[in-house]
C-alpha cells in the first residue's frame, strides 16, 4: 500500500479542496466511474485494489483487539493508510509543523529515532508508547503505540502505529471475569517500577536496620513496661 500511495501524486492537487477522509471513502477506494478526482488512473486502482485486498483484515484485527485505529506510515512520515472510518488521518505528514495530532508525532519520530539506534544495537527492538493525551476531537484521552518498523529485503519499509483510547484501557482494567486475563500490573514509572511495588520498596527499606531510628533509653528514674 506505500508504494501505491506514492504513486497516487500530490494529493492536495488530487483533491482540489475536497476533505481528504471524503476523497478516500468517495472516490480513492471507490470505482473510479468517470470521477474528476481519479488523478493518476493507474496509482488510483492499485491503491484501490491495494486497500481491498488487506483492509479487511486490519477491520477484523480491530474487531478483536481494544485498539480504535491502526496507521501504516512511510519512512517520511506520511500517513498511507488508517483503519479508521473516517480516515481523518489520510495523506498528513506527521513531520509537518502544523499537524494536529502532536502527540502522534512525538511517538513519529521517537521511533524513528530508535530505529536508527538499532543498526548499533541490533538486539534492542525498537518500540515507542507516548502516553495519554486529548483527541483533537476531545471525544477522548488516546496514546499511541509504535510497533516494531516493518523491514523487507534488509531495508526500512514503514512504521504501524496502534491507537489506544483511555476508556478501552479502563474497560480491560476492571474486567476480572473467569474468561478475562486479570491485570495485577499494567504501567511502571521512569524507574521501572509501578507504583505498588515501589510503595513495598520504600516500606521495606523503612524496616531495615540502616533505616530504623536506635530504640531511645528510658529516662533515669522511669518505669519501663
Amino acid at each position: 500500500m506505500v508504494g501505491a500511495f506514492h504513486q497516487l501524486g500530490d494529493i492536495p492537487a488530487l483533491t482540489k479542496g475536497m476533505d481528504t477522509s471524503r476523497y478516500f471513502t468517495e472516490t480513492l477506494i471507490a470505482k473510479p466511474h468517470n470521477s474528476t478526482y481519479s488523478g493518476n488512473y493507474v496509482g488510483h486502482e492499485r491503491y484501490r485494489l491495494m486497500h481491498k485486498r488487506y483492509n479487511w483484515a486490519y477491520d477484523e484485527y480491530l474487531k478483536r483487539s481494544d485498539f480504535s485505529d491502526i496507521l501504516l506510515v512511510d519512512i517520511k512520515g506520511n500517513v498511507v493508510y488508517s483503519a479508521y472510518n473516517p480516515p481523518d488521518k489520510f495523506s498528513i505528514n506527521l513531520l509537518a509543523d502544523d499537524t494536529p495530532f502532536p502527540a502522534l508525532q512525538q511517538t513519529f519520530v521517537t521511533i524513528k529515532d530508535k530505529t536508527q539506534q538499532q543498526q548499533s544495537e541490533p538486539e534492542q527492538v525498537p518500540v515507542a508508547f507516548t502516553d495519554f493525551t486529548a483527541a483533537p476531537s476531545g471525544k477522548e484521552n488516546a496514546a499511541w503505540f509504535a510497533a516494531p518498523p516493518i523491514i523487507q529485503q534488509g531495508y526500512l519499509h514503514s512504521y504501524v502505529f496502534f491507537k489506544l483510547g483511555n476508556r478501552s484501557i479502563s474497560e480491560f482494567i476492571a474486567d476480572t471475569s473467569s474468561n478475562s486475563n486479570h491485570v495485577q500490573t499494567l504501567l511502571v514509572g521512569s524507574d521501572h517500577l509501578s507504583p505498588p511495588a515501589k510503595w513495598r520498596y520504600a516500606t521495606t527499606r523503612s524496616l531495615e536496620p540502616e533505616h530504623r531510628g536506635s530504640p531511645e533509653r528510658p529516662k533515669r528514674g522511669s518505669a519501663v513496661s
